[in-house]
This record gives C-alpha cells, structure tokens and sequence, in this order.
C-alpha cells in the first residue's frame, strides 16, 4: 500500500503521460487494464497488459461509461505513473474494484494511448471486436446523491452483492431492507416490480413502505426512477454497440447492480400492459408519469432492437444505423459515424470507410455521404431534412446537429418516413446515381425539374406550444381551398378533384396499420375512412381523441387514418407549387421540386444568392409525381444540379 501511495506523489497531467508500448497492428494487439484490489480509501490503481485479439487472449471485462458526466478530473495511478481520469470514470473503477481480486477490464480511456491518433483510429476500428470478445460489460449509469452516513454510499458492488437479494423475486421481508434502501435500490426495485409482470395499479415504492404508503397515488417513487432514466449514459451513442455486442451487460446505477435482462422484461412488460389490461391506468396518471414509463420502454427497446437485428443476423446499409440513432449524444461529432462502425454489415476498409481521427467532422461525414452513395447507388442518405450552414455544403448532412425536444418530435416521425414508407414510392424509376467525385465542396448530380413552390403552410411540430396539429390541418385545407379558387385554371395538370387530391397528400398516399407498422398505398374505401375521420375528428364538435380513451380514436380504422396521417405530416410544411402540385416537406416559398437521378422520391432544392449553386434542404412527397410521373421524355428534359 505504501508503494501506491509513493506512485501517486508526483504531479499527474492530463494529457498522456505514459511511455505507451506500440502496439502490433498485424495481428491486432489491444491492450487490457488490470484493477489492483484495493478497499474503498485506497487510491485507484491500474496496470496495463497487452493481447492479440488472433491469437490467445485471456479473458476479460469491459466498462461503458460516460466521459464527461461528471466535472473534473480525479488522480489513479496507471503502470506505477500518476494519472488523471474523468471522474466519472474515477467513481466506475471505484465502485467495480474488488477487495481481494484483480478485475481485467478494457477501459477506452486506459487502454488506447489519447494523444495517438493512428493507434486511436485503429482501436476504434477494432472496438467492435473487443467488446464481442469480453466476457461481460459493466454499464455505469453513474453515482446518485445518498446521504453520505448512509449503509450504501461507500459500498463496493461486490460488497452490495453480498447483502442485497435478486432481483427476480419479491423480497421475503420489505421492512428488512430499510437501512440499505435508497434512490438508486428503490429504482432497481421499481424496475424489478415492472419485469416480474407487476400491473401498473400495483406497483409499490421503497419510498412508500419506508412511511407505510402503499396506495397508487403515492407516486414519490418515481422521482428516483426518473433520475436513473435522465443518466446520460441512456443518450450516448458509443453505449449503442458497447451494450449490445457483448455476451452478457450487468447495469450498475451507484452501488446497485442488475442484468441487463431486468430492464428488458421491465420493457416488454409496459408495452404488454400499456396496450392492454393497464391503459386505463396508463390514462390517469400523471402525464410526467406518463412520459416516464413510454420513456423506459422506448430506451430499453431501442437498444435490444439492434441486439436481437445482429442475433437473426439482420443486415441493414449503415445508413440506417444513423438514422436509429441519430438522437444520441457524442462529445466528438465524428464519432457520431464511427461509434455505430462495429455494428455495421456494410463497411469494410477495402470499400474505402474506416476511422480515422485525422480527419475533420465535416470530412467524415463527407466520407460516409459518398460512401453511402457509391455502394448503394440511391440518394437515400440525401433524403433527410436540414438547413443550409456557412460552414457545411448542405448535401452532407450534420449529425451531429443537437436536437430539442421539439425537433427530438420531428426527428421520429422523419425517420419512419425514411424507414417504413422505402419501397413504397419510385419518383425517378430505375434511374441511378452516378457522379465523379472530387476534392470540392461540389456534388453534381442529373435530374428533373418539376415546380417551383408558390405558398407555404404551418409547420406541424411536436412541442409545448400548445397548437393542435388537426388545427394546422384544417388551415392547409382553408388555404388549398382558396388557391384552387383563385389560381388555378382550367388546364391545370390536377385530373381529379382538389379535395381528392389533398387527402391523399396529408396521408402521404399510404395508408399504415398503427398495430404493427405495416402500409399500403391507399385506396378508394380509405377516402371513406377519411371522410368520416374528418368530420369526427376536426369538425366543428370534434372529439378530444387525447382525453378520450374509448373514443373513435381507438377504432381500428380511424386509428388507420390517424397514424397515417401523423407519420406523413409531423416535422412538415403542406405547401402548393405554381402549377398547383400540393406537397409535404420543409421549402420556403421560391424553392424548387426536382426529380433526382437514383431518388425514390422528389427533393427541395433552393438556389444561391449568385444563382451557381443549389442548396439541398431535403427530400418531400409531392401527390402526382412520386411513380415517375415527371420522367417522361427524361433525356430531353435532363440537367445537371451543382449542390454546395
């Protein structure tokens, strides 16, 4: 102990500071920290050890934890040296450390020398394979405030493992766990409740038998929950394949610890009893409450979705891996891309993507654009919506971009048009892209022009604004209505009536089942359906579908037109070409519809100042045009696009 100590005198630095071995690329060589035992004052310390994922490499453990969700640095000593680590990460190996035993543990932030920037960008690369080789990762959600003279606050989880109970059964005495109960124990305890098939009616809180409450109103006990759901570890997106590549997860919230296998039955158990026996439930509570248990579900799902994707061997282009997560967190915006790397069935080195910590953010993304395009052939990547930047070229896309809770809304319902409705539309027919790429900020690309966008709507946002969207709904058709009166002459390219047309457009011409996701284009019975869903729904005595848990709202059909309608207009603005085409997508007025080469759909281009170039905002739906209507006679009608 007195060498340790000696070990931590000198001053430490947050910049590497050791003398790193080289590691031997050839036959990828990762290094493997190895914990020293130590009780809970003793100082932190680590020795490192080297090992070919080819060839033997004794077993071990793996952290994923967040840098920066603590301030500050805290001193280890590493290899016998002084070390600065996050705090965060001090209190992870804190709390994992063992009394008696060495823990080998794979900690990015120990084992890949920092200040290297090759050997960073190949590790990284490798990241994938070293979490599916470890035995087990330890998610650090973090610490929680406890009272400081409290059983828990020093306690190791090796020491909690010791005294506590499993977590798949009731505990045989509740009143015997009052001194080692706290925030973090009472919401494991919550979670465990939810994963053994507790009804929500029935849910009880530590917080509840500490003072002798168990009634449902008393809802002091989420409060805990929520702290452990607000963890940034939930929003970060190395968590994505840090969790889900290795065999087993145990999640470790301060002294607190379970499988990963809780929170997943926790998980399908609300999406069971929400849908069913407990939604009347579900509709008294509060709507914090509310929020609180669809969050649960939905983080847990996300992860396990792409956990049981790799399992059937589910493979998907690596654009669609940014779109499930494009909501999530990194300090470094490049890494947006390459935390999601390992997980990808389409990116190989040899096909010109790998990571590389040389590049700036805006050349990875640059990289991953092309990347997408070349192998693909499709402008898929181009679809997403965004907002010309001075210091990006608008066709490539910022994932980085933070997103409030407002845009957080859009973004969902963005990204199930860019998942579920693909294959449903064929605006360019079997056209492909093709473009000779360059070291400029330039993307030529062909295509068709079709309109220019003569009157825009409201957007139709998810906030806390308070504007309904069916009163949105209701301005677009107000203004169609007018349009078409006053502009539109008879030779106009509209075939059939305006009202046909609008009703199509507002349900983006698919009509999807809310029970499984599943849709069809629609047909003449679901202009029946609308009808009736109009007049109900946004009449002058419509029905509060919010607020009405039995009402129409809950009728297979009108929750037909509802979700249909909802997927295709959330995030957008109706707009109206000068032709009288009627759209759904982000321009303003002046802006242009085009019919891109390799496109399923058209896209909103907006010219520059100087009138060159041509800014992307995005890709839209533009009723009449998205089964190639605008192809005809392409080769005469063709130009080349320069986007900036």
């Amino acid at each position: 102990m007195e060498s340790r100590s000696r070990a931590l005198a000198c001053t430490p630095t947050r910049a590497p500071c050791l003398d790193f071995t080289t590691l031997d690329r050839d036959v990828q060589e990762i290094r493997v920290a190895k914990l020293l035992p130590g009780r809970w004052n003793d100082p932190i310390c680590c020795t490192l050890s080297m090992f070919s994922l080819l060839q033997f490499c004794p077993p071990y453990e793996a952290l994923s934890y967040v840098w920066e969700a603590e301030p500050g640095y805290r001193q280890i000593s590493l290899d016998g040296k002084p070390h600065l680590a996050t705090t965060n990460l001090f209190l992870a190996l804190r709390r994992l450390r063992r009394e008696e035993e060495v823990l080998s543990i794979w900690v990015d932030a120990l084992c890949i020398n920092q200040g290297d920037l090759e050997e960073k960008s190949h590790q990284v690369a490798l990241m994938g394979e070293i979490y599916r080789r470890c035995s087990r990762v330890y998610c650090w959600l973090g610490e929680y405030k406890s009272d400081p003279s409290s059983v828990r606050a020093k306690m190791t989880i090796e020491e909690a493992t010791r005294i506590g109970f499993p977590w798949d059964v009731p505990p045989p005495d509740e009143s015997a766990f009052k001194e080692i109960f706290d925030d973090g124990f009472e919401a494991f305890g919550f979670i465990s409740q939810l994963s053994r098939g507790a009804h929500l009616s029935e849910l009880k809180f530590s917080m509840s038998y500490a003072y002798g409450e168990t009634t449902f109103e008393h809802y002091v006990g989420l409060k805990s929950v929520r702290k452990l759901f607000e963890s940034p570890w939930w929003s970060r997106i190395w968590v994505v394949q840090e969790t889900i590549l290795p065999p087993q997860a145990l999640m470790v919230y301060g002294s607190v610890s379970a499988p990963w296998q809780m929170f997943l039955r926790a998980s399908r158990a609300i999406q069971t009893h929400t849908r069913g026996c407990c939604s009347s439930t579900l509709n008294l509570m509060y709507e914090r409450h509310r929020f609180l248990i669809r969050r649960i579900r939905a983080l847990v799902h996300e992860l396990e979705a792409s956990r049981q994707d790799l399992m059937k061997q589910i493979s998907s282009p690596f654009r669609e891996l940014l779109y499930r997560y494009r909501g999530r967190k990194a300090s470094d915006g490049r890494d947006m891309v390459y935390a999601l790397t390992g997980l990808a069935t389409d990116i190989e080195p040899e096909l010109g993507f790998k990571p590389d910590y040389t590049l700036s953010k805006q050349e990875v993304y640059k990289k991953i654009t092309l990347f997408s395009l070349r192998t693909e052939r499709k402008l898929y990547i181009l679809e997403t919506h965004r907002s010309p930047k001075p210091d990006m070229p608008s066709w490539i896309y910022d994932w980085s971009d933070p997103l409030d809770r407002k845009g957080w809304g859009s973004w969902l319902s963005e990204r199930a048009r860019l998942t579920e409705s693909r294959g449903f539309y064929n605006a360019s027919l079997d056209t492909m892209y093709s473009a000779s790429e360059n070291n400029t900020p330039l993307l030529f690309v062909s295509g068709v022009y079709v309109d220019q966008v003569a009157l825009v709507g409201d957007c139709c946002t998810m906030g806390d604004d308070g504007t309904d969207w069916r009163d949105i709904l209701i301005g677009w058709r107000i203004m169609t209505e007018d349009w078409f009166r006053e502009k539109i002459s008879p030779d106009s390219p509209r075939k059939t009536t305006w009202e046909d047309l609008f009703w199509r457009t507002v349900m983006g011409d698919i009509t999807f089942n809310p029970l499984d996701g599943s849709g069809e284009r629609t047909s003449a019975e679901d202009r029946k359906s609308f009808d009736i869903w109009w007049s109900k729904f946004l009449g002058p005595e419509r029905a509060n579908t919010w607020s009405e848990p039995e009402s129409l709202m809950n009728s297979y059909y009108y929750g037909c037109v509802t979700y249909s309608i909802s997927a295709a207009i959330l995030g957008r603005s109706y707009f109206l070409t000068k032709s009288g085409y009627m759209g759904l997508g982000n321009p303003e007025v002046g802006d242009q519809v085009w019919i891109l080469c390799g496109g399923d759909i058209p896209f909103i281009l907006r010219t520059s100042p100087d009138g060159v170039y041509n800014y992307l905002i995005g890709g839209c739906y533009v009723q009449g045009i998205m089964d190639g209507e605008a192809m005809e006679d392409y080769t005469e009608k063709k130009q080349t696009v320069v986007l900036h």
